[in-house]
């Protein structure tokens, strides 16, 4: 149960920076989609 509480919190900030950059670029992408529309 230790390793994994452990594990968790090793991973929880890397699970943050990766869903925060897939939304960046998401974001970016449909604005340049939007972009392209107009």
């Amino acid at each position: 149960m230790t390793t994994f509480h452990t594990m968790y919190h090793f991973n929880y900030p890397l699970f943050l920076i990766r869903s925060a950059v897939v939304i960046a670029l998401g974001l970016s992408s449909l604005a340049a989609f939007h972009g392209a529309i107009l």
